[in-house]
């Protein structure tokens, strides 16, 4: 059964990652590239293996951003076959957009922050910061779906972009891979870069830009206890102009206290892992960050976190859990909150274990990546320009069953002729599926499908519906003490319906599942359109 094609457009990815929008695609695709056909296209860097491909800006243009856009241009000539188009960031949001026009398959994009909110990028771009902002702007409000890493997120998208409908937007947030991000009790790491590490220290780890609020916290610094150090794990300024800066401020400290490391190099990611690891507390100063995914990265590490009450970051610190929030740009609430858990270390070791149990519950790239298919599969079905009809039918190997059969059964209502198209049909009455069930069926043009018991697929669970309950997009993730969990609002799919599947299992049986909960799976079984014979 051939899986669903989805293009990964992006201009970071490894090794070329440097901000949270790179760490979001290298963990979504792997995540994704078990749920989907799955194939990275990225801008610069070196050749990568596997389903990656690099382009590279024409050589003859030197502003910066008509480079990207040039790069933009390979990416949309090279996606043709791709069922969905994914971009990330207004570096590849141009690509998404063009491919989309050129090829009429729709196009999802996430958006890691927005043009309208940071005009310092003037500072940085020039006049290539009117270039981006337009590009963003005509991609956003032409995507068949935008979305948002929280719902900070997802409010500044319909305040920025007022002709965008709540209903194309979607908050799928930021993940975690906390067996990756977990604590390490050494302490080589810190000794090499002369981090004392029987002294409590303040930790900050990002790009130099206004965004990130470095200036904030080093003027914050000045008023830490004298007994603590301050570790700025901080490079890639955004102009030279806010390098000096920086730099003037962390020399000013380092002439009036002991204990200020500043590593202005990127770090590998395990030398990342063991600072925060050991850090009394993570300061993120942000003045504007849409969910802020370096926090996660401190929770799963078990560190308390000081971060500004702005845009994403309360949806991820708890504030008197898991760390503290404070206002945005103040250094002085920013200073009280740090000195407060560096002088209280059993209450910061109680946040952080708190923030980790946090990362590893309710973070999860499976759970994104799940959310994010869900989504391509939703578009599919929803898609006006299509002649054919797309449907997530099946459940998933290993998937828990209930007494009886799981049935998946699609007929043709066309013209009236109920002819049969294909169906696919678990009767196996175990514990568990030992192989993915469900039909993929091949030029649906215009049919209305009855199926007779549908599963739509969620990121942890699925939903039986109840015999004759209307399909919708949305529906549902999971149930829980027979109470559906809250989604976005639905949209209605005319000509789909959940009828018995008389053919295969008694309607008795199918009485007693209904409305059930079974577990997925990774992978489902989907019925789509395309070439090929029906299976």
């Amino acid at each position: 059964m051939s899986r669903l094609k989805v293009a990964l457009l992006t201009r970071e990815y490894p090794p070329d990652v440097y901000g949270g929008a790179g760490v979001h695609v290298e963990y979504l695709a792997r995540a994704l590239s078990g749920l989907v056909d799955l194939t990275v296209h990225c801008q610069g860097g070196p050749e990568r293996e596997g389903a990656v491909v690099v382009h590279h800006p024409w050589g003859a243009l030197k502003d910066p951003v008509l480079r990207f856009f040039s790069a933009d241009l390979s990416m949309a000539d090279a996606v043709a076959g791709a069922d969905v188009l994914h971009s990330h960031t207004w570096y590849a949001n141009l690509a998404g957009h063009l491919a989309s026009l050129l090829y009429g398959v729709p196009h999802v994009m996430t958006v890691h922050s927005l043009e309208p909110l940071r005009p310092w990028k003037a500072e940085q771009l020039g006049g290539g910061y009117a270039l981006s902002s337009w590009s963003e702007r005509v991609a956003a409000t032409s995507a068949a779906a935008v979305v948002a890493v929280s719902e900070g997120m997802r409010a500044d998208v319909l305040s920025a972009y007022p002709e965008i409908s709540p209903e194309r937007t979607r908050v799928i947030r930021n993940g975690i891979d906390t067996s990756e991000y977990a604590p390490d009790p050494d302490t080589g790491v810190l000794v090499s870069y002369g981090v004392d590490p029987e002294r409590p220290y303040v930790i900050f780890v990002g790009r130099i830009t206004r965004q990130k609020g470095v200036a904030v916290l080093l003027r914050a610094a000045a008023m830490l206890d004298p007994a603590a150090q301050l570790v700025l794990c901080a490079g890639a300024a955004d102009t030279p102009e806010l390098r000096e800066e920086v730099t003037s401020l962390v020399a000013g400290l380092q002439a009036s206290r002991t204990g200020v490391v500043w590593i202005p190099e990127m770090l590998p990611k395990h030398e990342v892992i063991q600072l925060l690891s050991h850090a009394a507390v993570f300061a993120c100063p942000s003045v504007y960050e849409p969910l802020g995914i370096v926090n996660l990265e401190a929770m799963a590490c078990a560190t308390a976190v000081v971060g500004s009450r702005v845009g994403g970051i309360p949806e991820v610190v708890d504030d008197g859990v898991t760390g503290l929030l404070v206002p945005p740009g103040d250094p002085v609430p920013l200073a009280d909150a740090l000195n407060a858990l560096l002088r209280d270390p059993v209450r910061a070791a109680r946040m952080g274990e708190a923030g980790r149990e946090r990362a590893v519950d309710e973070f999860s790239w499976d759970a994104v990546a799940a959310q994010t298919a869900e989504l391509y599969a939703e578009l599919l079905l929803q898609n006006p320009d299509s002649d054919e009809a797309f449907v997530v039918a099946g459940v998933g190997a290993g998937a828990r069953q209930d007494p009886g059969s799981v049935a998946v059964h699609v007929r043709d209502d066309g013209d009236g002729g109920r002819g049969e198209l294909g169906e696919g049909v678990a009767d196996r009455c175990g514990p568990s599926l030992d192989q993915a069930v469900g039909v993929e069926q091949q030029h649906v043009a215009g049919a209305q499908l009855q199926v007779d018991l549908l599963v739509l697929g969620g990121p942890v669970h699925a939903e039986q519906h109840p015999l004759g309950h209307r399909l919708r997009s949305g529906d549902a993730a999971a149930h829980q003490d027979r109470r559906q969990v809250p989604r976005p609002p639905p949209a209605q799919h005319l000509g789909f319906r959940v009828v018995p599947a008389a053919d295969h299992c008694s309607p008795d049986t199918l009485g007693e599942q209904a409305g059930r909960e079974v577990q997925l799976a990774e992978q489902l079984a989907r019925l789509r359109a395309g070439g090929g014979e029906s299976t």
